[in-house]
């Protein structure tokens, strides 16, 4: 993934058309300042992926903005919180992947409304700043 896709979906939306109405819902739940660091790599299937270490404030936030998205009747994928940044995508390799995580932390401060589009087979995340995007994805 190039540097500037990275991200941690705190609630995938998909296609929606009123993305005021979830920046709204966003703006409405308190993020507390935190630190995030990672931890151990995985995957999903052919996702290759960097978790992010145990952090009871992100989990709190994302229980509380996912309720304020259901409460707003906004629609997103209810699966299970998962915290990771996908590193390579649609991974292929007769070996095993030697992937080495450096130790890396950052301060959260921040939560954004994400657009993803593909081009020529390649996703590119953008942040929805005005209301003339419909596909929706909330990230750190």
């Amino acid at each position: 993934m190039p540097a500037q896709n990275l991200h941690l979906t705190l609630a995938f939306i998909g296609e929606y058309d009123d993305p005021v109405k979830v920046k709204k819902v966003i703006d409405s739940v308190p993020l507390p300042q935190f630190r995030l660091s990672l931890s151990e790599k995985g995957n999903f299937g052919n996702l290759l992926w960097a978790g992010v270490k145990g952090n009871q404030k992100l989990k709190t936030y994302v229980k509380e903005l996912r309720d304020a998205l259901r409460a707003a009747g906004i629609p997103f994928d209810n699966d299970k919180f998962v915290p990771h940044i996908t590193l390579i995508r649609k991974a292929t390799s007769k070996k095993a992947y030697q992937v080495h995580l450096p130790k890396a932390e950052m301060t959260v401060k921040k939560v954004s409304l994400m657009r993803s589009e593909v081009k020529n087979g390649k996703a590119a995340y953008r942040e929805v700043l005005n209301d003339r995007y419909n596909t929706c994805q909330t990230c750190l």
